[in-house]
């Protein structure tokens, strides 16, 4: 893509863009007032791996292969480089936008690998940051492969972002020309200027910092060089802090600690295995080097092998070097116990759980078992080595436990971890629901209790209905709140009847439970009149933590005590004329009485406090 002049010409409305070096440019057209909204684009363009600097390549937009929009590229002086500047017009959101790119030198058109999805008024990319119009995918990756200098001694090391090297004894840190090499397409800058290997020219007095920056612009890593040109010693010595491994040293242990001896005080020192003769080698795949521990990767046998040779190389910052082989002596040493059963991962609530422990000890040493944190529903059976239960409703959840098997001197841990997978279990009656008492050509209420039946599902959801217990329809005057549990209603005058009602609740599994009871109407009479039973009502019996007490219609005041089974008074309290109470029940579980008394009316019910 050659560099050249270029030309925009506008007639009426139509965008048409001339190319001057006369090649055939495509024939794109577009007229901007046919539409309604736009959005800007900022970007870059190549082909072939590397940025346009030609202003006479295109780049335009298509929605359904209808040109959008259109534009030449532009030479930005102040940082050398072309930028295509694209206003892409639309009269809807959310259109898919695809580009096409004009390459003016080859004469040829080829389509970009993305899109977008047009946006009102949206600005994409910058000069800083631009978007990239590309045929081909760019390289993400920014890194240094290689950095070399004249006069260089020894090898460069570049690790964690740091790159060593130096150079021979004398020569200046000055006027440096480094050749170097990067990841495909990436681009190389020194305090914001280009750098190109083998002709940009730096001072390496200090160490210098060298970005990277891919060719997708999508990262950026940033290289610290550092040149020495004072002569460097090389290592003399590796030491290894232990050469006695017993035989069950577990794999991925570190078994050994690795220095070195060098007269450069503070210099750094990379340690590795190396390939030998096959015979100062010959255990090499059985470890590892990580910093500067010595790490056992496989197991060990002393019945195979008593001496394990290996051969270690120390390099240091310089890329001088040390090899010294190693014998390291195998010891016999007890094995523990190994298991070789495997616990199940989950069980169903109210199954059978059975785990046979197999557990064995390749030195025939005789094994105990013991186990931690059993849960309280399984049980161990220490002759036929069994854990066995079965998890009820409660037990629902999580559970870990640990199995410990030692031998005479070694202990193997097996960790149990499984689930108690929750099934449905059925409502549950909580308590019963006493007889209930309506007056005819009266307005009644009683307030059923809302926990009378619930769920031993922890979150499971119940849905209540109120019917008879034919399961037909309640009576017309007969209404239930299933927020307040209330039942009310007007029975006609001179009604009197019993009607037995069923209050059914089911669960999100649609199992279900319910109580039958009685709900009495009767034509109301005076307080006198009425029996002693029908006057006030107290349930639910037993109670938990609060009472209902119903007190009959009439022109007095009711006076409610409360006493435990020394006779001693707890609570008083005064309730109107057939009013409707819940009452907080706190206290000790056991027997109370409820002394009732109305006018000449008196009434005691036993209750019990569960």
């Amino acid at each position: 893509m050659k560099s050249s002049s270029f030309t925009i010409l506008i007639w009426t409305v139509w965008f048409t863009v001339t190319v001057l070096t006369g090649s055939a440019q495509p024939n794109w057209e577009l007229n901007p007032q046919d539409y309604e909204y736009s959005m800007t684009i900022t970007g870059k363009v190549t082909t072939d791996g590397y940025f346009s600097v030609n202003e006479n390549d295109l780049v335009a937009a298509f929605v359904g292969g209808k040109c959008r929009g259109i534009t030449n590229l532009r030479h930005e002086m102040y940082i050398d480089e072309c930028f295509a500047y694209l206003m892409v017009y639309s009269n809807a959101p959310m259109e898919k936008i695809t580009f096409k790119i004009f390459n003016s030198s080859e004469n040829l058109v080829v389509s970009t690998n993305d899109t977008i999805s047009f946006t009102i008024n949206q600005i994409v990319g910058s000069l800083d940051v631009p978007y990239i119009f590309s045929s081909n995918l760019l390289n993400s990756e920014a890194k240094l492969l290689s950095f070399t200098i004249p006069d260089q001694v020894g090898e460069t090391i570049i690790e964690n972002n740091n790159v060593f090297l130096r150079s021979s004894s004398g020569s200046a840190l000055t006027g440096i020309s480094p050749g170097f090499s990067t990841s495909a397409g990436a681009k190389v800058f020194v305090n914001g200027v280009k750098q190109v290997s083998d002709k940009t020219i730096n001072d390496f007095v200090a160490p210098v910092q060298y970005m990277i920056v891919s060719a997708d612009f999508s990262d950026t890593v940033i290289y610290s060089v550092q040149i020495k040109f004072k002569e460097n010693n090389s290592p003399s010595a590796i030491n290894l802090s232990n050469k006695l491994i017993g035989e069950s040293a577990e794999i991925n242990s570190i078994v050994a600690t690795l220095t070195t001896e060098d007269l450069d005080v503070g210099d750094t020192h990379k340690f590795s295995l190396i390939k030998g003769n096959g015979t100062n080698d010959s255990e090499n795949s059985l470890f590892l080097i990580s910093g500067n521990s010595l790490i056992l990767s496989k197991t060990l046998n002393f019945e195979d092998k008593q001496i394990l040779n290996i051969l270690i190389r120390v390099t240091d910052s310089q890329g001088a070097v040390y090899v010294q082989n190693f014998g390291i002596k195998v010891t016999n040493t007890n094995v523990p116990p190994r298991f070789s059963s495997s616990p199940v991962k989950y069980v169903l609530q109210n199954e059978i759980f059975v785990y046979p422990i197999l557990v064995s000890d390749n030195d025939g040493d005789t094994i105990n078992l013991s186990i931690e944190n059993l849960p309280k529903w399984l049980t161990y059976n220490p002759n036929s080595k069994l854990i066995s239960g079965v998890a009820g409703n409660d037990d629902v959840g999580d559970y870990s436990f640990k199995i410990k098997a030692s031998d005479s001197e070694m202990e193997s841990v097996q960790m149990v971890v499984f689930s108690v997978i929750n099934v449905n279990d059925p409502p549950e009656i909580n308590y019963f629901i006493e007889n209930q008492f309506f007056s005819s050509n009266r307005e009644n209420e009683i307030r059923l209790p809302v926990d009378c039946i619930t769920d031993p599902d922890e979150g499971d959801i119940l849905t209540f209905l109120l019917s008879t217990e034919n399961n037909s329809a309640l009576p017309y005057w007969l209404n239930f709140d299933l927020k307040t549990f209330v039942i009310s209603g007007k029975p006609p005058q001179g009604t009197e009847e019993n009607i037995n009602l069923k209050l059914t609740a089911t669960d999100k599994g649609k199992l279900k439970e319910w109580i039958v009871f009685k709900l009495a109407v009767s034509i109301p009479t005076a307080v006198n009149d009425r029996e002693d039973n029908q006057i006030f009502r107290c349930f639910p019996n037993p109670v938990k933590d609060k009472l209902q007490i119903n007190i009959p219609q009439g022109n007095q005041k009711a006076h409610i005590s409360i006493g435990n089974m020394e006779g001693q008074i707890i609570r008083n309290m005064v309730l109107s004329a057939g009013s409707q109470t819940d009452i907080p029940f706190e206290g000790a579980t056991g027997v109370y009485f409820i002394y009732l008394r109305q006018g000449e009316h008196k009434q005691i019910e036993k209750i019990i406090k569960q």
